[in-house]
């Protein structure tokens, strides 16, 4: 299990945190209101493959949220939007955890690209009282949420982290684990607008004063609660020549935040 915690720990992504919402202070946020589709399934953080869907050793998000804000009133409430109006008078901050059921061989239970209407409707209803909005995606594939992304101050996509995905969404809401995840995927704006990271660079030209974007976030995309400065970079050549040649990189990254964190380096070379 510890390395099914760390294994999550690493792999969470941050893709939004509107004026540094995040990480929520246990101390000052007296009340939090957890709902969505995937706030309070034992399961859904562990996909399909999973040996059974009581399984004890996995929590729900609701309850991994109650585990690390242990001083705050963290209330759930059904993932109704009328529900989700009546119910967030003085809470602090409105956290949505949205996504699909879990699935193995089959298509899913969503049988488009887009979030289904009925959570769209919830989030927007969430977004309307005026309180700040995180959302979490719990699911096992992307799915387009365009028409709530700028309204939600802050974006997590924690995909399908396993047994312990719970607990640590919680850890980095709160701030205990400064998430370090990259996208391994552009997230699409539209569903029609798939762009793989592997583009070439001719094509990405082409299309980049189009006045809809391909992506809300591109590959390799991953936000920390701190801040990092790539600095020194060489390079012992610009080409690979021949099949027993080889190319050899340095850079210096710096750690210039006020709380500590890891940075994966990418690179990114082309044919």
């Amino acid at each position: 299990m510890e390395k099914a915690l760390e294994a999550a720990r690493e792999a969470i992504v941050l893709i939004k945190n509107e004026n540094n919402l995040l990480p929520l202070n246990p101390q000052t946020s007296k009340k939090i209101i957890a709902t969505g589709f995937n706030a309070n399934k034992r399961m859904a953080t562990s996909g399909g493959w999973t040996v059974s869907t009581n399984s004890p050793k996995a929590k729900t998000v609701f309850e991994g949220i109650k585990e690390q804000f242990r001083g705050s009133n963290i209330i759930l409430v059904d993932n109704d939007a009328v529900k989700i109006k009546s119910n967030t008078n003085e809470a602090d901050t409105i956290i949505y955890i949205a996504g699909e059921d879990p699935y193995s061989e089959q298509d899913g239970n969503i049988q488009d690209m887009n979030l289904p209407d009925n959570q769209v409707e919830q989030i927007k209803t969430a977004i309307s009282t005026g309180k700040p909005v995180i959302l979490v995606m719990v699911a096992g594939r992307r799915r387009i949420i365009t028409r709530v992304f700028d309204g939600c101050k802050a974006v997590i996509w924690a995909g399908l982290p396993g047994y312990e995905g719970a607990r640590v969404i919680a850890e980095i809401l709160c701030g205990a684990v400064n998430p370090s995840g990259k996208l391994p995927f552009s997230y699409p704006y539209t569903d029609s607008r798939n762009l793989n990271y592997n583009q070439k660079y001719h094509y990405l030209q082409l299309t980049k004063n189009l006045k809809v974007p391909w992506t809300i976030a591109d590959f390799g995309t991953g936000l920390s609660y701190t801040k990092f400065v790539y600095s020194d970079l060489k390079l012992s050549d610009t080409l690979i020549k021949g099949k027993n040649s080889s190319l050899k990189a340095t850079v210096n990254v710096t750690n210039t935040g006020k709380c500590d964190g890891k940075e994966a380096v990418l690179w990114f070379i082309w044919d």
